[in-house]
């Protein structure tokens, strides 16, 4: 049966009226006591459904589609949420799947991480069709209530999923709203949703409507680089953050405190540090900061670990593209061609060497 389900899928842009008798065998596979059946008999019901010729024969199949959503095999649910994402960018099911949309939201609640984010991927997806905008718009605030889920693998989900809605203008009002709930959750004892909503106020904070709700989160998420288990996620962030001259002046007042984490004994701390200040480096309202540590940087090119190395070697490149660091970066010079002639890190070295000629810095 899973075999004859997949030939059939081969077959469509081939016999595509043959195909229209054989739609009922393939609806009956979606009884079939076997989740590898099951799943192959939605995804050929997706690819069918992408064809004109199919899609009122694949119409009439939708309600048994959504009614897959309630089986309780893994497999099968994540299987049902993609065919529902797929099917839904079609306008001719678009009225049956709206129904479905409450189901969904549900879903993203599972226990099982799979699960919840096959649903968090399809809200995603059914979230950029008009149709179906409203009835998401409606749903957000019971999403939102999900961050207070005891499943740490649900309030991460919710996070990704607020994160990426974030972009949509059609979504804003109501993700502005749920801004102070995402700040909570940098507080997270749980180490990946804590990070999932530093992650989720980095891409929130690019969009001019979130910005006067997430100003006030920069203590906060300065207070998490006092956290091992957040510290990374907290430097990405006020990197991203520092793009936005909303949050420049909040931010300038704490790059003291990020290099004071290149002290960190881990070297994975480190190495965002270094990325962080070469990210915060091309924005002019840091250059006097930033100038003022590139000695710290220079010398984070020793680090004992590789890694760190190559991160200060990165981050010497990137400052050395602006003139106004190239004095103090100059400095780099001589341990940067030490490095390519005798260390274990000799490419990166003399990518970083050539890098810096390439900008006009004289090596002598």
């Amino acid at each position: 049966m899973f075999i004859r389900v997949h030939f059939i899928a081969s077959l469509v842009s081939e016999n595509k009226q043959e195909i229209n008798a054989v739609i009922p065998i393939i609806v009956e596979s979606l009884k079939h006591s076997s989740s590898d059946v099951h799943k192959a008999a939605l995804h050929c019901l997706s690819g069918l459904g992408a064809q004109s010729k199919f899609q009122q024969e694949i119409q009439a199949v939708i309600p048994i589609v959504v009614d897959s959503l309630k089986n309780s095999n893994i497999t099968v649910h994540c299987a049902v949420l993609d065919s529902l994402s797929a099917l839904g960018a079609q306008a001719e099911f678009q009225q049956q799947i709206q129904a479905a949309i409450p189901m969904v939201v549900e879903s993203m609640k599972d226990s099982d991480a799979s699960v919840s984010r096959a649903a968090r991927e399809c809200l995603s997806g059914l979230g950029a069709q008009a149709q179906f905008q409203q009835e998401i718009r409606a749903m957000i605030p019971i999403v939102v209530e999900s961050l207070k889920h005891s499943n740490t693998n649900v309030r991460h989900t919710v996070l990704d999923y607020l994160s990426g809605l974030g972009a949509q203008a059609e979504f804003q009002q109501e993700i502005q709203a749920a801004i102070p709930m995402v700040v909570e959750s940098v507080k997270d004892s749980n180490a990946s949703v804590s990070r999932a909503a530093l992650k989720c106020l980095s891409g929130l904070g690019a969009q001019a409507k979130f910005q006067e709700e997430i100003q006030p989160a920069i203590p906060i998420v300065v207070e998490s680089l006092k956290k091992s288990y957040a510290c990374e996620a907290a430097l990405h962030c006020l990197s991203d953050l520092g793009a936005q001259a909303k949050f420049q002046q909040d931010i300038q007042a704490v790059i003291p405190i990020v290099v004071e984490s290149l002290k960190d004994s881990n070297k994975c701390v480190r190495e965002a540090v270094l990325n962080c200040l070469s990210g915060l480096g091309a924005q002019a309202k840091f250059k006097q900061e930033i100038r003022a540590v590139i000695p710290i940087v220079v010398e984070s090119v020793k680090d004992s670990e590789a890694s760190v190395s190559r991160a200060a070697l990165r981050c010497i490149s990137g400052l050395g593209a602006h003139v106004e660091f190239q004095r103090e970066v100059r400095a780099a010079i001589p341990i940067v061609a030490e490095l390519a002639e005798h260390s274990n890190i000799w490419l990166p070295a003399l990518h970083c060497f050539f890098s810096l000629g390439v900008q006009g810095m004289h090596f002598t």
